[in-house]
């Protein structure tokens, strides 16, 4: 699969959620640097699409691909883990849509790929759409 066809089944996929400029790089880059990864990670993605399109808010933490992140008001973390990465997005909902905040690669014990490292950026992301500086539907 060449780059753009890599980059239109990501944008096909992505359809549908709310992603910041931000995070659709983030994605795009790591699938760019896990070449031999983007079939597993691109399966995923469309799963956790499905589950999140299939289940209301309330319901999904009760799958273990989804985390509530704790003190954090609406914030959620999706899981996409394989034996090759270990990939986390961070969102919130609003209104019948999620919107897309922040991805990073989570390695296990890595202090700088930490949750509490990607937070601040998460909630500031979410700030600067509800402001309208952030398009990217």
């Amino acid at each position: 699969m060449n780059r753009e066809e890599l980059l239109m089944q990501l944008d096909e996929l992505l359809n549908g959620f709310i992603v910041t400029e931000q995070c659709h790089t983030e994605i795009e880059e790591f699938l760019i640097v896990h070449a031999g990864s983007r079939k597993e990670f691109l399966k995923l993605l469309s799963m956790r699409k499905r589950q999140l399109n299939g289940l209301p808010m309330s319901q999904i933490t009760n799958l273990r691909e989804f985390e509530k992140l704790k003190k954090e008001d609406g914030m959620f973390s999706m899981h996409l883990s394989s034996k090759g990465f270990n990939y986390r997005i961070l969102f919130r909902y609003l209104e019948n849509n999620q919107i897309l905040l922040l991805g990073f690669e989570e390695k296990q014990g890595k202090k700088r790929t930490k949750y509490s490292n990607f937070l601040k950026s998460a909630r500031d992301r979410f700030l600067n759409y509800t402001k309208g500086d952030d398009h990217n539907e």
